[in-house]
């Protein structure tokens, strides 16, 4: 017998995979819990095979540490985590806290059956949802590096000057400050941020910039340039 948790916030949902896994020969509800606190308390008492577990219960991703927490104390448990987001940064959090599995809220009855009993039959078992999820934030990593080394690359044709006007830039620094402080013009300023954006292929001073904080790159080329 498949003994199984139900972790939600939401009354409707868990009565609504009570009674699917009433109907079935080979699994029991064991136990059931609205919140992170009680879901672990009761997993330590129950010691479910299966638990489906909820991402957001009381607060946001309290399912995940829910998980975090139950997979320290009963690592022979299965969690399938349960929610609405289809997101691929949700699963992998999922996955890092020890979830083996995910499902979509609103998952038909037989779908939700499915899905428990190849988690339990299975001994060292990863969700075709997770394995798809990490393999797409693993190509996402690689694109994001790719794209560090190419515009790094870029960077390193800009000439002492424009380098100098990308970090005030980066700073946040206006024309006219970028101007007084290194004896120029504001019209040559803004032939050198010109030159900068045609260099580094971005449409806009802002978009660079947006660009450069969420890479980090200019850490990376600050440390490249100090060594």
């Amino acid at each position: 017998m498949i003994k199984v948790m139900i972790c939600d916030d939401i009354d409707d949902i868990r009565d609504y995979y009570r009674e699917i896994i009433r109907t079935q020969g080979d699994m029991q509800v064991v136990a059931e819990a609205a919140a992170m606190e009680a879901a672990v308390e009761k997993a330590l008492i129950h010691k479910p095979d299966i638990i489906l577990m909820d991402v957001q219960m009381e607060e946001e991703n309290s399912g995940i540490v829910a998980t975090e927490r139950i997979m320290q104390l009963l690592p022979e448990t299965k969690v399938i985590v349960v929610t609405v987001h289809n997101d691929d940064d949700l699963v992998v959090d999922a996955y890092m806290a020890g979830a083996v599995d995910y499902m979509v809220k609103g998952s038909n009855a037989e779908a939700v059956c499915a899905v428990i009993r190849k988690t339990y039959a299975a001994e060292d078992f990863l969700g075709v949802r997770i394995a798809v999820a990490l393999k797409a934030c693993i190509k996402k990593a690689r694109r994001q590096e790719k794209s560090m080394l190419y515009l790094i690359n870029n960077m390193i044709r800009l000439t002492t000057t424009e380098k100098i006007i990308l970090e005030q830039l980066y700073q946040k620094k206006k024309r006219r400050k970028i101007a007084e402080e290194n004896f120029m013009s504001e019209e040559t300023v803004k032939i050198h941020i010109r030159h900068i954006l045609r260099k580094l292929e971005f449409d806009s001073t802002a978009e660079m910039i947006r660009e450069l904080e969420k890479m980090g790159v200019m850490e990376i080329w600050e440390k490249m340039d100090r060594e």
